[in-house]
């Protein structure tokens, strides 16, 4: 009689020790089980420390010109995608999730000294000019005529090829007037370039609410609710020189309020900026006027400092001009969160309970025709191709269609799954994953389902404490790191919607997770550092599997055992040992060389808490081997709990003896190691192991 297991799968928290299936585990922590065998996972390889504060929660990957990663990282939660710019190299990002939605580029993002990236970014949009222009007619004497006017701010950028990226906003509020044909029509009013900076003019406590502190400016053009401002230098109310989030505006007063509960008396002076300023290098100005069909066409550009022009265009030349395409061209609410790109130009995002596209290709304008309204506040998004997927606090919403303008948005039918962790949304290969109350709910383009419920019961999804969970989507696999209920240990969660029996932990240190799809990485964010998953050629993890409880027909005692493992080396696996080997011995040479470095050794040689206790300067030397495989027996005891009845470590895979002398009709078998693993078996007898 003999047990064997040829290929180690993973867990089942659902189901009881004793029913599992043959192969299924009640423990499969740092193991890549995917192959059937039990591989251990590498350590992850450090790529990046930051002199920026963390702990990151989001990052993205760019590429210097040298060739090498350069990171983008928030201590917030962010998403950030790349922008869908024909032609254009200067690698844009565009991101929600600090402050209101951003835009930057490698250049921009590397600016100044440091590596506090991104250092330097825009709002994201071009604004719709707050007023109309002022039109007056004169010196014609031709016949009565009569036109309306608009204009609109356009960004214009040298995109690294040297083409110019124009990105126009939705034009100003109209001027009708009437003249004669041939007169010059003068144009004034045309305001400058939005406002980045100013003076604070004045100061109110508890106004309009008590916690909240109302500030007159000298201006509040372009400042929007949502949006993050800075303020220095203020006298007296000092607790108001900081960065605030706008909580309302006040166009006709000049006055802006934000939460903030102090005592302090405000004197005198004071300046704001934006935190996100508006690109005005290199803003021009387009003005446009109705022909005679009422079709408003270009008339001419001017600079962003140019408040005035005077048009004397033809109605015959004005017919040959384009016609204005921005007419809703908005920018994107200033609360807008999850961003997303498409497969087809369009970046997706939410604001409150709507769902906000951005006209193709064009990620800088947001038409107000092309949102869809939910019954609820939306909390995340993820996508399958064009399919879209809004999770809320209640049900969820799908959208569907290639072109904005006719998406439809289907409220989820059946079972809801609300979203309870916005960071645990991530689009897979399979459909969109998000972490509800029971499980773990995907939509895929054919319907939704709680794909765990085979996997988790309510109360053991609980447990993982799923409203803390983040994830990301690495090697066709949900990779989520969380910390039970209770706990401050950290794990991560590993399983394939496509692979249910792949179900595995790993232990792991993460402030955050980011999936490079260029790459095909998993990176690590923990405090101010990047690691790569799964990465180091030389450190492995322990790999940790148990098995079931297995049920014999009646008390036994089991006494062979054998595993199947690896315990040579690829060349290659020789190599990069040898190497860390060196690497690690000349180091500590260097040190031993170096007098600044090297303390003799005599109490209070060297500085409190330089080195731990009974440590040193000098570096651990890897050992030049992986050597590690523990074999543990558990069986059954009279209290009717499982308790462990034999450890050994073992050298060879040659077959070995159990404890004689006692009997059980239940036995476990766990594996502790850092080397391949093939199969395990085992049975009564030496001779059982032969047959089995």
């Amino acid at each position: 009689m003999a047990l064997r297991v040829t290929t180690f799968e993973g867990l089942a928290p659902k189901i009881a020790p004793r029913n599992l299936g043959n192969n299924q585990a009640q423990i499969a922590n740092n193991c890549k089980l995917w192959s059937g065998e039990i591989e251990p996972m590498k350590d992850s390889l450090l790529l990046y420390i930051s002199s920026k504060e963390g702990p990151f929660q989001s990052a993205i990957r760019l590429t210097a010109d040298n060739g090498s990663d350069v990171y983008f990282a928030w201590d917030v939660d962010v998403n950030a995608v790349r922008g869908p710019i024909a032609g254009d190299t200067s690698q844009r990002i565009y991101y929600t999730g600090d402050g209101e939605p951003r835009v930057t580029n490698l250049t921009l993002g590397t600016i100044g000294g440091g590596d506090n990236y991104p250092s330097t970014f825009f709002v994201l949009g071009i604004p719709q000019p707050a007023t109309p222009p002022t039109v007056t007619p004169t010196g014609g004497v031709g016949a009565d005529t009569s036109r309306v006017y608009a204009w609109t701010y356009l960004s214009r950028t040298t995109l690294p090829n040297g083409n110019s990226l124009d990105e126009e906003g939705a034009p100003s509020p109209v001027t009708l007037a009437t003249g004669k044909v041939d007169d010059v029509w003068g144009l004034t009013n045309i305001e400058g370039a939005p406002p980045n900076s100013g003076s604070v003019v004045g100061v109110e406590l508890d106004s309009p609410i008590a916690g909240q502190v109302r500030v007159e400016l000298d201006t509040v053009r372009y400042l929007r609710v949502g949006e993050t401002i800075r303020f220095q230098t203020v006298g007296g109310i000092t607790d108001l020189n900081a960065t605030f989030t706008i909580v309302g505006v006040n166009t006709e007063t000049d006055k802006i309020w934000v939460t903030l509960d102090t005592n302090q008396v405000y004197t005198s002076g004071g300046s704001w900026a934006r935190i996100a300023p508006h690109k005005v290098d290199g803003m021009k100005k387009r003005i446009y006027r109705t022909d005679a069909v009422g079709v408003f066409r270009f008339v001419a550009e001017i600079p962003a400092g140019q408040v005035s022009y005077d048009d004397t265009l033809t109605d015959a030349l004005l017919a040959l001009r384009p016609q204005l395409e921005t007419t809703d061209f908005y920018m994107p609410p200033a609360n807008m969160h999850s961003l997303i790109e498409l497969p087809n130009g369009v970046l997706v995002g939410i604001s409150d309970n709507q769902i906000v596209f951005s006209e193709p290709y064009q990620p800088h304008a947001y038409p107000t025709r092309y949102r869809k309204t939910a019954n609820y506040p939306g909390v995340s998004l993820g996508n399958v191709g064009t399919m879209v997927v809004m999770t809320t606090t209640a049900r969820h919403y799908v959208c569907n269609g290639v072109d904005p303008s006719v998406v439809t948005l289907d409220e989820s039918r059946g079972r809801a799954y609300p979203c309870i962790s916005k960071r645990g949304t991530v689009s897979t290969d399979q459909g969109v994953v998000w972490p509800t109350h029971d499980g773990l709910a995907i939509q895929t383009t054919s319907g939704s389902l709680l794909f765990t419920e085979g996997i988790f019961e309510f109360e053991e999804w609980q447990a993982l404490n799923p409203s803390g969970l983040f994830a990301a989507f690495h090697s066709g696999r949900y990779m989520a790191c969380f910390k039970r209920v209770g706990s401050e240990v950290q794990e991560m969660l590993i399983l394939d919607p496509s692979e249910k029996a792949f179900v595995t932990t790993a232990g792991v240190q993460a402030s955050g997770l980011y999936g490079d799809l260029q790459t095909g990485q998993l990176y690590i964010l923990l405090g101010s550092r990047v690691r790569q998953w799964d990465s180091d050629t030389v450190a492995r993890l322990t790999a940790d599997w148990q098995s079931k409880d297995y049920v014999l027909p009646f008390p036994m005692n089991l006494g062979a055992a054998k595993l199947d493992a690896d315990f040579r080396l690829t060349p290659e696996e020789q190599a990069a040992l040898a190497a860390a080997r060196q690497a690690v011995i000349d180091a500590n040479q260097a040190i031993i060389d170096d007098a600044t470095d090297w303390i003799g050794g005599a109490v209070n040689d060297a500085e409190f808490n330089r080195f731990e206790l009974n440590g040193g300067p000098l570096n651990i030397v890897p050992a030049a081997n992986f050597d590690q495989l523990w074999f543990y027996e558990y069986a059954i005891n009279e209290f009717g709990t499982m308790e462990l009845i034999f450890a050994k470590q073992l050298t060879t895979p040659r077959a070995f003896t159990l404890p004689a002398g006692f009997k059980s009709d239940v036995y476990s078998f766990r594996i502790r190691t850092n080397l391949r693993v093939r199969a395990m078996v085992v049975g009564k007898t030496m001779t059982d192991l032969r047959t089995a």
